[in-house]
């Protein structure tokens, strides 16, 4: 039980199995393997096993056989709770860092926005343009992309992704 763990795979206790089935897990995602291949990994691994001690002649007792497959069932349920997880984790990160990523150009729109705006109500006041005038139309253009900007679906996106915190 202190190698295999229980029948089941209780989480609450820790095997070896478990522990070393937790690490390959995230492992084998980090290689890039899919979930089928985590599980067909461990079954091949009972099939070698086995196929070993058919081999050999070794006598494989039902009791031994039923610890066999125990371990093995905690060690896939181990290794594809780790990898499920680590998963998540990494999609989650993406996820975050995608988000960032909208912010900083929606950041950067605006204030390329806000300072042309700015120029043109220097130049305006400078000059006594009217609000007619091209730069006036430049002013308009300007609120008109930060109106669009603040009422897109990045700023909306940003709000979904923080209001998740």
């Amino acid at each position: 039980m202190r190698i295999s763990g229980v029948a089941g795979g209780d989480s609450v206790s820790v095997s070896q199995m478990g522990i070393s089935a937790t690490l390959h897990g995230r492992e084998l995602l980090s290689l890039g393997y899919s979930v089928d291949e985590v599980v067909h990994a461990y079954g091949d691994l009972c099939q070698s096993v086995t196929d070993l001690a058919y081999e050999l002649a070794v006598p494989f007792a039902v009791s031994e056989f039923r610890t066999l497959n125990r371990s093995l069932d905690n060690a896939i349920a181990s290794a594809v709770t780790a990898f499920s997880d680590a998963r998540d984790t990494e999609s989650e990160v993406q996820t975050r860092a995608e988000a960032a990523a909208r912010v900083d150009v929606l950041i950067h729109a605006l204030r390329s926005s806000l300072a042309t705006a700015t120029y043109a109500v220097v130049a305006m006041e400078a000059g006594n343009l009217p609000m007619k005038g091209s730069t006036g139309n430049v002013l308009k253009k300007c609120i008109s992309a930060m109106r669009a900007e603040i009422g897109g679906p990045t700023l909306d996106e940003v709000r979904a992704t923080h209001a998740a915190d």
